[in-house]
């Protein structure tokens, strides 16, 4: 199938200068994040799986160096993950899971403190109807 990175013809959201796929790869880097075993069910769940494990560590720390170190790992791990999966059907696919009361990544990164605007956009990318979800 054809997968539409960025908005496609319903208008990019705004954003002007959006990350492509292909931007995206170079824009994150290498991933240590190994694919070669690939489980769908796991895999799918995944990138929700480290944001929310973010947004509970968010919850617990005090805002200190700590908080944020803790913050810059989630950030770092999200990167991985999105360069681990250049795909724009497995990022969809990610992008769209549903977690707890219905909530998918972009839910969960946007409740933390902060958060990069490349993830933002990045995610934004992989399934821009996200944001409208209730």
């Amino acid at each position: 199938g054809v997968g539409v990175v960025g908005g496609g013809g319903g208008g990019g959201g705004g954003t002007g200068g959006g990350v492509g796929a292909g931007d995206q790869a170079s824009h994150f880097g290498t991933s240590t994040i190994g694919t070669d075993e690939y489980d769908a069910g796991k895999e799918r769940a995944r990138l929700y799986l480290i944001c929310d494990a973010a947004q509970r560590r968010g919850e617990e720390s005090q805002p200190s160096s700590y908080g944020n170190d803790q913050l810059d790992k989630a950030w770092e791990s999200i990167r991985e993950w999105l360069t681990a999966h250049p795909s724009t059907q497995e990022r969809q696919v990610a992008a769209t899971y549903q977690g707890h009361h219905n909530t998918a990544a972009i839910h969960l990164v946007c409740k933390l403190v902060d958060p990069p605007l490349d993830i933002i956009e990045a995610l934004l990318a992989c399934s821009p109807e996200t944001v409208r979800w209730q």
